[in-house]
């Protein structure tokens, strides 16, 4: 309804349950991403474990998959500071967008 006006979106994906799989996640994005009809929709993680698919769990492989669907147009992370190493992150993320 308003994709045409949204630049991004952050859609909270880490209020969905703790134990969010890799496939729920990717359900969650389409379904996201079809009602923003044209809005780039930004998949999200929080590090303070309160939901969603966690890094441990998988999201670094939701995100890749997304990238290699040309889909992925930015990550949101929540919480950053309630990780004692956001660095951490930040370098999967750089090691996931070398390949």
């Amino acid at each position: 309804m308003y994709g045409h006006l949204m630049d991004y979106a952050n859609f909270q994906f880490y209020a969905y349950p703790s134990g969010t799989n890799i496939p729920q996640l990717m359900r969650y994005f389409e379904k996201q991403s079809s009602n923003s009809r044209g809005g780039k929709i930004l998949v999200s993680f929080s590090t303070d474990g309160s939901g969603g698919l966690s890094p441990r769990n998988g999201f670094f492989t939701a995100y890749s998959m997304l990238r290699k669907q040309r889909k992925l147009h930015s990550i949101f992370i929540r919480s950053a500071d309630d990780s004692k190493q956001p660095q951490d992150f930040l370098a999967m993320s750089n090691v996931i967008n070398a390949k």
